[in-house]
């Protein structure tokens, strides 16, 4: 063959064979249909999108060149859209869910940043008062994208001018991205007013604070009740505070260990995962149920101290994933989705254990069609949830 044969060939392969392509087959264990698909750059963080078939990532080689970028599925490949580094250049951030916001909300460890994905432009970068290697914003959640308003955990605590530090608690704060001004903060303990402040300049414990849409609950540490604010940072009583507060046998006691919670506010269900003694166990709380605490069929019973890592619902509430490690290769180790209804009468179908070999180093959710995504071992693990049929998995459900 000559040159110019050899040319012709060369083209031609390169435009049937996708560059970056995996497989599609049955996951054995739960009867989704699972895409792999290898992918060779380091990936720092990924992000569900509002769009079809698509997710956000940030990733490269190093992270000092790592770039974000528009990825979409299709069947059995990635297709790659990055936005270039001259338009923006992340800083160690990871990015937040911008579900129904064509914004990318990106939150580093002094920094705040609003991305514009679709015009691949920076809205605003905001540095607030964390300008100092120790201080940074523990968590976040978007109040408003149109206002540029957030409501943070923050360390430390600052004085009412928001200059002079007065002692190293956490406080909540709300920020002005657009104006770069801090708007309010109060200590986490304004409401039990029975905060001891270290004089001794060890850092506290982070509290216990969990998100929904338009509210936050959190306690001081297990010794205190769970506090409730709104997004104005105002006191307020909630149902889901409330079943937290009245169940003490089962919320106070010693042996009692809050892993995470999750919770999808529109559906009125959260999620947690706790140890108590040698047993972890997943609940759910549905607030507007006359019985409201609904545990999930599966336990951890570990020679050890069970790990537990990504912890997530996804957007719509209607799956709820998470791994368990008891520290033995036991049939209970492994990594779960659960399917989650509210018309059931256990609210759950029990836990569907998917074929996947290594811990996620990074998760996320596809909101159109919803699928679940998953990063390991330089590998994206794609399973289209869509395809679940509730109705042929009734009878595998334990009343």
């Amino acid at each position: 063959m000559n040159r110019c044969g050899l040319i012709v060939l060369t083209i031609i392969l390169f435009i049937l064979i996708p560059s970056i392509e995996g497989k599609l087959k049955m996951d054995e264990n739960s009867g989704l249909i699972k895409v792999t698909i290898p992918y060779k750059n380091t990936v720092w963080s990924v992000y569900p999108l509002p769009e079809e078939n698509r997710f956000g990532m940030i990733a490269g080689k190093k992270e000092d060149d790592a770039t974000v970028s528009i990825v979409t599925i299709k069947k059995d490949r990635l297709d790659i859209d990055e936005i270039p580094r001259s338009a923006f250049e992340p800083a160690s951030e990871r990015g937040e869910k911008a579900i129904n916001s064509s914004s990318l909300f990106l939150l580093g460890n002094r920094i705040i940043t609003i991305l514009d994905i679709r015009g691949k432009k920076e809205v605003c970068s905001y540095w607030g008062v964390g300008n100092v290697l120790n201080n940074y914003y523990e968590k976040s959640k978007v109040v408003d994208f149109e206002r540029q308003l957030i409501l943070t955990l923050f360390r430390p605590q600052y004085d009412d001018s928001f200059k002079q530090v007065i002692n190293n608690s956490y406080v909540l704060t709300i920020e002005n991205l657009k104006d770069s001004a801090r708007v309010k903060q109060i200590p986490v303990a304004t409401l039990s007013g029975d905060y001891k402040t270290s004089t001794k300049g060890d850092l506290p414990s982070p509290p216990q604070l969990f998100f929904g849409s338009t509210f936050t609950v959190y306690r001081e540490s297990p010794s205190y009740d769970w506090l409730c604010v709104d997004n104005n940072l105002e006191p307020i009583e909630h149902p889901l505070c409330t079943i937290l507060n009245d169940d003490k046998a089962l919320f106070f006691s010693e042996t009692f260990f809050l892993f995470d919670m999750a919770i999808c506010e529109p559906k009125k269900i959260a999620a947690l995962i706790y140890r108590k003694e040698r047993t972890a166990r997943i609940l759910l709380i549905a607030w507007d149920r006359e019985q409201p605490v609904i545990p999930v069929p599966i336990e951890f019973k570990p020679p050890v101290a069970p790990v537990f890592n990504h912890f997530s619902l996804s957007p719509s509430g209607t799956w709820l994933y998470f791994e368990g490690e008891t520290g033995v290769h036991d049939e209970y180790s492994g990594s779960y989705l659960v399917y989650l209804d509210p018309t059931l009468p256990n609210i759950a179908f029990p836990p569907i254990k998917i074929d996947l070999a290594q811990s996620a180093e990074h998760l996320t959710w596809m909101t159109v069609p919803e699928g679940l995504i998953v990063y390991t071992n330089k590998k994206f693990h794609y399973w289209d949830l869509s395809q679940f049929d509730p109705e042929k998995n009734k009878g595998d459900m334990r009343k």
